[in-house]
């Protein structure tokens, strides 16, 4: 039997395009446990991306020329950026990723408030809250500040198999979502695990 109540376990994965899960689950082996399943979108964007979605913002403006190559049998579609300068692109660039940064900071936000209402309020049950490993130090540092005695866990197969988490987290996934149906979690994508002592 495991001992701590509270573990959190971290993952890295491609975008899994979830809501957030909060189940209680009864396993048939007669394991209860609540599980907290957080998703990951847009927690690890970067200013290239950014630019991308800036430079694909601005074309979208813009009405296209068309022409038909009779001879070809093709289409053409041209789109020109006439008043383009990279100043003003640098410009959105820099805003665009400082409200994408708000925005991450407030998701972070909001799973750690999530946590720290529902270790306090179930604390007499075993929970299990899957995070996503991009905000594994702003989790540690929630830890340290509220002198939380804890543990990190990098060999997580005892954890993972005894809950069979990664299972539960992929059947959820699956029953929120139809478009999950080739994403999925496996014991690799899990980083490590902290265990609340």
């Amino acid at each position: 039997m495991l001992e701590s109540k509270i573990n959190t376990i971290f993952y890295l994965s491609e975008e899994i395009n979830i809501k957030d899960i909060d189940r209680e689950i009864y396993t048939e082996d007669k394991k209860i446990f609540h599980l907290f399943f957080f998703h990951n979108i847009d927690l690890s964007v970067d200013k290239e991306t950014i630019l991308k979605k800036a430079v694909l913002r601005e074309l979208d403006k813009v009405e296209p020329d068309m022409s038909y190559d009779e001879e070809k049998k093709t289409l053409t579609m041209l789109k020109v950026l006439n008043d383009f300068t990279f100043s003003k692109l640098d410009d959105q660039v820099d805003i665009d990723f400082k409200k994408h940064m708000e925005s991450i900071n407030y998701r972070i936000s909001c799973i750690l408030d999530t946590y720290k209402l529902f270790s306090k309020l179930y604390n007499d049950k075993t929970v299990i809250f899957l995070m996503p490993e991009e905000i594994s130090q702003q989790y540690i540092e929630l830890l340290k500040k509220e002198k939380s005695d804890f543990q990190i866990v990098e060999n997580t197969e005892e954890l993972l198999s005894y809950y069979d988490i990664v299972h539960w987290a992929n059947y959820f996934s699956r029953v929120y979502t139809e478009n999950n149906k080739k994403l999925s979690l496996s014991n690799k994508n899990i980083t490590k695990a902290i265990t609340l002592k």
